[in-house]
């Protein structure tokens, strides 16, 4: 099954799939989640695997070393909660 990372999704940009899996148990990739959202054909699947509710908040998101000037990933909580 193909995967890409998130930067790669742009590339699948006028591509369109049935089905396909978000994977943000690590980080929440928001701007990927849109560009693979709009590769998918009507009717189709979109599954996001995220970590526990409970523990999402407090947990650290390595997506936040892309838009945050930090060494190490942060919690994103205020995102999580919207």
């Amino acid at each position: 099954m193909p995967h890409y990372a998130p930067a790669a999704l742009r590339t699948l940009l006028g591509r369109e799939f049935t089905h396909v899996i978000f994977n943000a148990r690590r980080g929440f990739h928001a701007e990927a989640f849109a560009a693979l959202a709009g590769t998918l054909h009507a009717g189709s699947w979109l599954l996001l695997l995220a970590p526990p509710w409970a523990s999402w908040p407090q947990q650290p998101d390595e997506d936040s070393l892309r838009w945050a000037d930090v060494a190490d990933p942060v919690a994103a909580p205020n995102f999580i909660h919207h």
